[in-house]
């Protein structure tokens, strides 16, 4: 009796192999990135904080942030989302606006200025930590202006 080979489950496996790596090897990429601070990760075993607690970074940005009118005085809404760096030292830096990558998120510039100001004047966090050494992590913070 002679076996059948599939081939159609050979392809299929072939493809999900092949799938997968790629998959592995761009995340493997994406998790560490090097810029003028330094090597700088998206995860780590200990990830970065506020001092104080989240909720300390929700009250500053009620307290900081300030409205924004367009030019028929009618306050502007809508979420920024801002990726920055909490570095070694707990410092931010490297600030920028996901919007420009993710069009769906494009909100009025206005909003964009404010939020950056806003989280530039904000206080040291606690820094993220790999093997109980700081590192550099790039943190993703939504604001939103209603």
């Amino acid at each position: 009796m002679k076996t059948i080979i599939n081939l159609s489950f050979i392809k299929r496996a072939s493809l999900f192999t092949v799938l997968f790596i790629l998959i592995f090897i761009s995340k493997s990429y994406a998790q560490t990135e090097t810029d003028s601070i330094g090597d700088i990760v998206n995860y780590c075993e200990e990830m970065p904080g506020p001092e104080g607690g989240e909720q300390l970074v929700v009250d500053y940005l009620q307290k900081n942030l300030k409205p924004q009118y367009d030019e028929n005085g009618q306050k502007l809404a809508g979420r920024v989302i801002l990726s920055f760096v909490i570095t070694k030292t707990g410092k931010i830096a490297l600030i920028e606006n996901v919007a420009p990558r993710q069009p769906r998120f494009a909100v009025d510039e206005r909003l964009v200025k404010e939020a950056i100001r806003v989280v530039e004047l904000m206080p040291d966090w606690r820094p993220g930590k790999q093997n109980g050494r700081p590192i550099n992590v790039r943190y993703t913070l939504p604001i939103v202006f209603k």
